[in-house]
């Protein structure tokens, strides 16, 4: 087939090319903006859901008699302390230091050596509130809020 000179159908192959090519990097350009905002929210999740799930396993790796208190003594910067025994001897005694939740594990009765302790992640709030008579508990951080119901009965200790 010949085509004549001022047929537009170079044009027209010239236009489908442009709008095929200009189609794919739109495509492109979305597929990009959605891989960014699902990673962006699966890090959110991801960090509200860490400290969270870290207390809890703490919490419920230890449900035994008297395993969970309030420290008397308040811990570095004013924070609450809550002491989650392990039965040894031991605790895990959970707090905030510089901006950061933290868990110091040592003898019950030793003091803290918060800059010894273990980082569990960044939050300003770390409050616990204890339910003797339900055998229960809640602690919120900046995170978000959990409350964990102890198997055990009597998991709850009032005084530390």
């Amino acid at each position: 087939m010949r085509v004549r000179k001022d047929s537009p159908l170079g044009i027209y192959i010239l236009g489908i090319f442009i709008l095929f090519i200009a189609s794919f990097l739109l495509l492109v350009i979305l597929g990009a903006q959605t891989y960014r905002s699902t990673a962006a929210g699966q890090e959110r999740n991801y960090r509200t859901r860490a400290q969270l799930s870290w207390l809890s396993a703490v919490i419920r790796a230890n449900d035994r008699e008297g395993a969970v208190s309030l420290a008397q003594a308040a811990g570095p910067e004013n924070s609450q302390v809550l002491v989650v025994r392990d039965g040894s001897g031991y605790a895990s005694r959970i707090y905030i230091y510089e901006g950061n939740l933290v868990e110091d594990y040592a003898a019950e009765d030793a003091e803290l050596y918060p800059e010894e302790a273990l980082k569990i992640g960044e939050t300003a709030q770390f409050l616990v509130e204890l339910h003797p008579d339900e055998n229960a508990l809640d602690v919120q951080t900046d995170e978000g809020r959990i409350h964990l119901s102890l198997r055990s009965t009597g998991g709850i200790r009032e005084d530390s």
